[in-house]
C-alpha cells in the first residue's frame, strides 16, 4: 500500500483515484475489469469514524481475443477450435466458416471426423451483450488427405 496525503491508496490505484476527504467521495479512472469488487472507504474525524461499502461491476470487453487450434489438419481426424477473450460480462461467441454461421453460441467448436469441406476461414465473433462491443478473429484450416 502507498499513503499519499493522508489516504491509504492500492498501488493499482495511484495516479487513479480521487478522494474528498470532506464528503468520503471516492472517484476513480480508466477503470478496467481489475477493479471489479467490493470497496471500503473510512473516514475518521477527531473521535468519530465514518465506514461506507460499496461494490463495483465494470462491464468491458470484448478485448485480447485469440482463437487456438490446428491449422491443418487430415482428412477423418477431429478437431476443435476454442475462442477466448477478456470480457465482463462473459461474451456470448458465434462461430462463421467460409460465410455460413455454425449453429451453437459456445466458445468451442468440435468436429468429430473432418471433412474436405470443413476447410477455410473460422471466424469467431465475441460480443458482450451489455456494452454492445464486438470483436472477430479469423483461424485459417486446411483439412487435407491421409498420409
Amino acid at each position: 500500500m502507498a499513503k499519499l496525503s493522508g489516504p491509504v491508496i492500492g498501488e493499482g490505484y495511484v495516479g487513479r483515484i480521487s478522494l474528498d476527504n470532506s464528503t468520503g467521495s471516492l472517484e476513480l479512472l480508466k477503470l478496467t475489469i481489475a477493479d471489479n469488487g467490493e470497496y471500503r472507504v473510512i473516514l475518521r474525524e477527531s473521535d468519530l469514524m465514518y465506514l461506507s461499502n460499496t461494490s463495483l461491476n465494470v462491464y468491458d470487453g470484448p478485448d485480447g481475443m485469440e482463437i487456438k487450434g490446428p491449422t491443418k489438419i487430415e482428412v477423418g481426424q477431429k478437431f476443435t477450435l476454442t475462442c477466448s477473450t477478456d470480457s465482463n460480462p462473459p461474451a456470448s461467441y458465434t462461430w462463421v466458416l467460409n460465410g455460413t454461421k455454425i449453429p451453437g453460441h459456445s466458445p468451442e467448436f468440435t468436429k468429430q471426423k473432418s471433412e474436405y469441406s470443413d476447410s477455410g476461414d473460422y471466424t469467431c465473433t465475441a460480443t458482450n451483450d451489455v456494452t454492445g462491443n464486438k470483436i472477430s478473429v479469423v483461424l485459417k484450416l486446411s483439412v487435407k488427405d491421409a498420409l
